[in-house]
């Protein structure tokens, strides 16, 4: 994978607590971006978010039910970056 700034995005990775989940959560942090975690195992997601930058939303619940699927406005990322990939 080509190296590529993403400073300032966010990224939202469904099924984040999974390998390849947890692997491009990892892959794009160290690229700069913000990530929002979601998966449905919030215990194995909390361990995830606790190893990866400070910041990091995590998300419990799955993303066809949309109360669940909306990150919560208190975090100050949200208002300035925007979801690009």
């Amino acid at each position: 994978m080509a190296r590529r700034d993403f400073s300032g995005k966010v990224i939202l990775i469904t099924g984040a607590a999974g390998g390849l989940g947890a692997a491009l959560c990892h892959r794009f942090a160290a690229a700069g971006a913000h990530i929002a975690a979601m998966d449905l195992d919030a215990t194995r997601l909390q361990d995830l978010v606790a190893a990866l930058p400070a910041g990091t939303l995590s998300i419990a619940g799955n993303i066809d039910d949309p109360p669940r699927a909306r990150p919560p406005s208190t975090r100050p990322w949200r208002t300035s970056a925007r979801s690009t990939v």
